[in-house]
């Protein structure tokens, strides 16, 4: 039997490592209330032991992707105007495979996906052929000469590495042939030194501040800033950035974009918190 089939997980702590929910009293409602399904069977108890790569639904929860993270993904491809159809990208963090399940849906055609964990990438995305599942595999330790053919479009979701260590690390990998870009998910827990989860509005900026300086140690500008529409894992606004190749958006225009994504980020925070 493959080992990534033996690795089992409390139903109620997998449905929070995959985003579903932000803890694990909020999943354990759902489950008892008989709205997970699991491998096509329904669940009621939250602590039933199920593998970590099993197929998970939510009944009244419509989740077009592996995780909330596609969320995430698909609204910055549509406000950044980001065409993948056709592409190889690099899915740096890749865990249940919410950014890889994303950018399939938009038309990739090859996905590398990259994890230090193992068994974490939902069955059907390990199953499907345009996805070349890296687990185990930190993002640090990959060589161009790993990735046939390259990449020209990296996406970044990591949860334990800056911006500003991992940015020059995926910019590596990409195509220097082609058009080159990074998508990546700005987390200021990880980006300003001793941060809590009750961040302020300054250290926001200074989050997004540190993750757009990071574009410039690998070789690329940032283009645009803007909000996730859904908030992280601890209730904490999180920020995308697009990096491309060239010449980068004046500093006036690139400030104007993190005040107003800080700006709705705060109002989103807001709303959340009621």
């Amino acid at each position: 039997m493959d080992r990534r089939q033996l690795r089992r997980i409390r139903l109620d702590q997998l449905l929070v490592e995959r985003g579903l929910f932000q803890d694990v009293r909020t999943a354990q409602g759902w489950i008892m209330a008989g709205n997970v399904i699991v491998d096509e069977v329904r669940e009621d108890k939250p602590g039933t032991m199920v593998h970590a790569s099993a197929d998970v639904r939510v009944k009244g929860m419509d989740l077009p992707y592996a995780g909330r993270g596609g969320l995430k993904l698909a609204a910055a491809l549509d406000t950044f105007a980001v065409d993948v159809r056709g592409r190889t990208a690099i899915d740096a963090g890749a865990s249940t495979g919410g950014f890889t399940d994303c950018l399939l849906k938009h038309g990739a055609a090859l996905v590398y996906s990259v994890d230090v964990g193992f068994g974490q990438l939902v069955g059907r995305l390990r199953q499907d052929p345009r996805v070349r599942n890296m687990e185990r595999t930190n993002i640090s330790d990959v060589t161009p000469d790993m990735l046939d053919p390259r990449p020209s479009l990296g996406v970044i979701d990591l949860s334990y590495l800056s911006l500003v260590v991992a940015m020059p690390i995926v910019a590596n990998l990409l195509d220097a042939g082609r058009e080159r870009e990074i998508i990546a998910l700005v987390k200021p827990l990880f980006e300003v030194p001793s941060a809590t989860s009750d961040l302020t509005r300054e250290q926001y900026h200074a989050a997004v501040r540190r993750a757009l300086s990071a574009g410039a140690t690998a070789g690329l500008a940032p283009r645009a800033v803007m909000a996730s529409p859904v908030l992280g894992s601890r209730g904490t606004l999180e920020f995308l950035v697009r990096y491309t190749a060239g010449q980068g958006l004046e500093r006036d225009s690139v400030l104007a974009q993190v005040d107003e994504a800080v700006r709705a980020g705060m109002d989103l925070l807001s709303k959340a918190q009621g």
